[in-house]
């Protein structure tokens, strides 16, 4: 439920930027890391082949990045394009508002307390 509502809080006030959350957090680790190989690009994002293979596209078809191939053809590098970082300097104040609206739902402190008991509920489970 949480999950949700901050979800829908960030896309809600991303829609100015033109991007959903989860192409601004895509383009944001290929920003930080330049450029990067689809595979290491899934381990620094946790995101599974197909599911970023779909989102790298969409940035891709938008302009905001651009593959490159390596000297292994078969490897697929990802980079950001002029129009990727300028978009991803945009969408950055839309993603500070999101991150304090969301502050302001749930404050820092009870999503520590939140992980807390967590992390006691899953030591404590039988195993």
């Amino acid at each position: 439920l949480m999950s949700r509502a901050i979800g829908s809080l960030s896309h809600e006030v991303l829609v100015p930027s033109g991007l959903r959350a989860s192409e601004l957090a895509l383009l944001w680790a290929v920003v930080a890391l330049d450029t990067v190989p689809m595979s290491a690009l899934a381990d620094a994002t946790l995101t599974d082949a197909s599911t970023l293979s779909r989102t790298v596209s969409r940035l891709c078809d938008e302009g905001l990045c651009r593959i490159v191939h390596g000297d292994d053809r078969r490897a697929r590098i990802v980079a950001t394009t002029a129009l990727g970082r300028r978009r991803f300097r945009d969408a950055m104040p839309h993603w500070e508002r999101a991150q304090a609206l969301a502050r302001e739902l749930v404050p820092v402190a009870e999503i520590e307390r939140l992980a807390r008991h967590v992390r006691r509920q899953r030591r404590n489970a039988p195993r």
